[in-house]
């Protein structure tokens, strides 16, 4: 089964993908042949922010994935489409913020706006003598919101009537899609009748937050008109603990319920940014004084996100690569600092007792984690100059791999420069193609690595330890220089010193033919022989040699080099 993904057919730029999975019986698996399928992608694409992306933080990064061809690139945005769509290099019309630069990312000097949408494109500019524009499409994101909705919400009250208790003010009972309020009533709360004053309604948060405001649909009964039980002015008061309390209005009007279907709320109360967990309304009069009663629709809070949230990895990841992981979060609105906490013991970390750091920016790289460790972590965002001057985010957790991979033999393909005796050098090397035109001469021993390209697989897949693949090792250790060994250069050198890592492991499986023979590792160049002997190649089972690392004697600092060999020849 074949599948084909085409882009749409205006776009001449975008990638085409194949992805199949052949059947292992000759007739059922004829030849795939689509002419063109793969074309050169030469505009960028891959945007981050994803097209139309929303609440995306006003700090963010732009980056996209480039142009085959590129050499320098042109950013574009702005907040009308038509001019981010139509500027260039000669009209910029004064959206082309960055040209010419080598870097396919972008970050805006300070904050972006604040609820505002932008928009954005990139041209690649080719490489000269070429120097052709390639444009990619215009791309929009939304930038977070001010402030934002308190989920949760506790509703408590002095008295409530049968059937409209105080949950219904903060559970969206009564209201549609659109935010608009029903007049039933059984949606709505009201104290109950006769019942003794003061009437008061509470609201309790999880945790204390910054408010903004609190928008109020008013008592919204068909008869309200008439009955005129709704709030009018009411004294308006917070608290952080429940326990104390300050006024915040003492007399706040509270505008009259429409009385119809459809009603939008039409009171918003200012909170100036004051930090609570607790607010209590108390009316001092209805609109009609008629009854004794009093009764509200809905409230809603909002708050200015004053706390650390959407942590990366996100709380109880599994499997975070202990050597490339970086804590990341979104920042505090009004953050100066973050202090970061992380430990192993999920009760110092909450306590904040675990090791601490202060960082100037929304991200923090550990320096030692362990392999197999569940690590605790919370971020305190401080300013000095606000009241309260620090907030405490939740306690997030993660787990690190069991092992890191130093090669699963997975990436490998048929093509260069991705076949496996390209990485893993053997006796005989390479010859020169486009990729490598120098090719490589081998290391003159008996090994040969993987199976002949031209005649199927290069690796093998039916007799694998997991995954898809496992690497073919032929050894002839029937002359000189009497071993037999792959050898993969790093790149980059290989700390084996960090995380805990304690074990280099091997898994490998003999044939029935083979002559039998010592197999061996060598790190940066140290030998270390098999213990099961040589018996090991002649045996079709899959073995798994843990290799004590403390006991090789070999730099662990700045691994360069691993071979895999046969031979007992130890002179090498």
């Amino acid at each position: 089964m074949t599948f084909l993904v085409i882009p749409d057919a205006t776009d001449t730029t975008a990638t085409w993908y194949v992805s199949s999975k052949e059947s292992t019986t000759p007739e059922l698996s004829p030849a795939l042949t689509i002419p063109n399928a793969r074309e050169q992608v030469l505009a960028a694409y891959q945007p981050n922010p994803a097209q139309d992306a929303q609440d995306v933080s006003r700090d963010v990064v732009l980056s996209w994935k480039p142009g085959q061809f590129a050499g320098t690139h042109n950013v574009y945005l702005g907040t009308v489409f038509d001019d981010v769509n139509a500027a260039d290099a000669a009209d910029p019309r004064g959206v082309l913020v960055s040209q010419g630069q080598d870097v396919t990312t972008y970050d805006w000097p300070g904050h972006l706006v604040l609820g505002q949408t932008y928009y954005w494109r990139v041209d690649e500019v080719n490489a000269t003598p070429d120097s052709t524009i390639y444009r990619s499409k215009v791309w929009s994101f939304t930038v977070e919101p001010y402030s934002y909705p308190i989920a949760n919400v506790i509703a408590t009250a002095s008295s409530f009537d049968t059937g409209a208790g105080p949950e219904n003010t903060v559970n969206r009972s009564g209201l549609d899609t659109q935010d608009l309020h029903s007049t039933l009533d059984k949606a709505m709360w009201i104290s109950g009748d006769g019942a003794s004053q003061p009437t008061w309604i509470q609201y309790e948060f999880n945790r204390v937050y910054r408010l903004h405001e609190m928008w109020v649909w008013n008592y919204n009964l068909s008869m309200e008109k008439a009955l005129g039980v709704g709030f009018k002015d009411v004294l308006i008061e917070y608290s952080a603990d429940g326990e104390d309390w300050i006024v915040l209005r003492d007399s706040e009007r509270f505008n009259q319920a429409t009385s119809s279907d459809g009603y939008a709320h039409n009171t918003t109360v200012p909170f100036d940014g004051v930090a609570a967990k607790c607010v209590r309304l108390t009316p001092r009069s209805n609109w009609r004084d008629v009854v004794v009663q009093y009764g509200l629709s809905e409230v809603r809070f909002y708050h200015v996100p004053a706390y650390a949230s959407e942590p990366a990895p996100a709380s109880a990841a599994a499997n975070v690569d202990p050597s490339t992981a970086v804590l990341g979060w979104r920042a505090g609105r009004e953050a100066a600092s973050h202090d970061v906490y992380i430990g192993v013991s999920a009760q110092a970390v909450t306590d904040g007792v675990a090791p601490i750091v202060t960082v100037d920016q929304a991200s923090y790289t550990p320096p030692s984690l362990g392999l197999g460790a569940t690590y605790y972590w919370k971020v305190v965002e401080v300013n000095q100059v606000e009241t309260p001057s620090a907030w405490e985010s939740d306690v997030w957790s993660f787990s690190t791999l069991t092992y890191l991979t130093v090669d699963s033999f997975e990436d490998y393909t048929n093509d260069s420069p991705n076949r496996v005796f390209q990485t893993w050098i053997d006796g005989a090397g390479f010859s020169p193609d486009d990729f490598f035109p120098a090719g490589n001469p081998g290391n003159a021993s008996g090994s040969l690595v993987g199976y002949d390209p031209t005649a199927g697989n290069i690796l093998e897949t039916g007799i694998i330890h997991g995954g898809r693949q496992a690497m073919p090792l032929y050894y002839d250790n029937g002359s000189a220089p009497r071993y037999s060994e792959a050898v993969r250069t790093f790149a980059t050198p290989q700390d084996w010193s960090k995380h805990g890592i304690t074990a280099l492991v091997l898994y490998f499986r003999g044939d029935v033919n083979n002559v039998a023979a010592p197999p061996y590792v060598k790190i940066n160049g140290t030998k270390v022989l098999y213990n099961g002997g040589a018996p090991s190649t002649a045996l079709p089972v899959w073995k798994q040699w843990n290799i004590d690392l403390a006991s090789v004697g070999a730099s662990l600092k700045s691994v360069k080099a691993l071979a895999i060999g046969v031979g007992d020849d130890l002179r090498r």
